[in-house]
């Protein structure tokens, strides 16, 4: 009578785990667990899950933004399914493949010396009062590097890992920084973002 029991309770759960099943595999139900580099996640990411969603609606989605190295650590330990970072990373328990490339603009207040010069090289920055992104970030290594290639010195008054406070603080007059086009694109307005970069060979990925 026990067993019958259990096996009477098993036959009256299969229709629920041919649906979970079916579910499964139409990957409409299930989590997924994705990192991403702060920039991309106020803009790029929920463009993508907007449709990702529609046509998943029973898959459930942690969205948890980082810094690519971190992101990085976590897809490989498998604490994440998936993540979103800037520029490749070498390492063995993980696979990356390039999704888009975008070049990075310099912001500066509307009222600023060069806010309305077509281009903005290294020169333009010597001696500004600059924003730097986080010491971790790919960017701001890419930055570093080209300023010492040209031989310009900057001021680095101010540092913050995410953009969108770098934005925030050009906004309040305290200097000029380069960051993302997403991130300077919830500025327009209110900065001058429009300038172009010459010589910063900046790419997100």
């Amino acid at each position: 009578m026990l067993l019958n029991e259990e096996v009477g309770q098993i036959v009256k759960g299969m229709p629920r785990i041919r649906r979970l099943a079916d579910d499964i595999t139409q990957l409409e139900a299930g989590g997924l667990a994705i990192g991403v580099y702060p920039a991309l996640a106020s803009i790029v990411l929920p463009r993508f899950l907007r449709d990702f969603a529609g046509r998943h609606p029973k898959a459930r989605m942690g969205i948890l933004p980082n810094a690519s190295p971190r992101i990085a650590e976590l897809t490989a330990g498998r604490q994440i399914d998936v993540g979103l970072i800037q520029a490749p990373v070498v390492d063995t328990a993980i696979s990356c493949d390039l999704i888009f490339e975008a070049e990075c603009v310099c912001v500066a207040p509307l009222d600023h010396a060069f806010a309305n010069e077509a281009v903005i090289d290294p020169p333009h920055l010597a001696e500004q009062a600059f924003i730097a992104l986080g010491r971790d970030d790919r960017t701001r290594q890419d930055i570093d590097r080209a300023l010492v290639d040209a031989g310009i010195s900057i001021d680095c008054r101010f540092e913050t890992p995410f953009a969108d406070t770098a934005c925030a603080l050009v906004a309040q007059g305290l200097g000029v920084s380069i960051v993302d086009p997403f991130s300077a694109a919830r500025w327009e307005g209110q900065l001058a973002i429009h300038l172009s970069l010459l010589d910063f060979p900046v790419t997100s990925t």
